[in-house]
């Protein structure tokens, strides 16, 4: 994907129930889990984790309470300029490539809803979601 800085989310990581926290790390999958957060560039090398999120919290809230998505928010990450697509005279914006649950934004880009499609608007999806994931990735050990 041209001028794309890496792929974000989330994880519902395995874990073993730590004590005295009640249903706090259970999730609506029936395992004690943490949520990872995290992005990866081109080569699946992670760029970006945050980690010890509560299974009640989904990706989206996650990014939005995390330092980085607040850093993002604000405008205040070091994103390059527009520049151009390579071969192109086109000039677009550097960004992030995320799932449905995460805001769209001049530097994320996400799927259209699912509500929201018409005859072209799936076509981009499937583009976009063969981008973000392009193998299937395992359920974790328990740590």
């Amino acid at each position: 994907m041209p001028n794309c800085i890496g792929s974000i989310d989330g994880k519902h990581c395995c874990i073993k129930c730590p004590p005295n926290v009640g249903s706090l790390f259970f999730n609506y999958k029936s395992f004690h889990s943490m949520n990872l957060l995290g992005v990866a560039d081109a080569n699946c090398c992670f760029t970006l984790i945050v980690v010890g999120a509560h299974e009640c919290e989904n990706n989206s809230s996650v990014f939005s309470n995390s330092s980085f998505g607040k850093v993002f928010t604000s405008g205040d990450l070091n994103v390059p300029p527009m520049s151009n697509t390579p071969g192109t005279s086109i000039s677009i914006q550097w960004q992030f490539l995320g799932e449905e649950a995460f805001p769209l934004k001049s530097n994320l880009m996400r799927p259209f809803p699912k509500w929201e499609l018409n005859f072209v608007k799936p076509i981009f999806n499937g583009q976009l979601s063969s981008t973000l994931c392009p193998t299937k990735i395992h359920q974790p050990e328990i740590f």
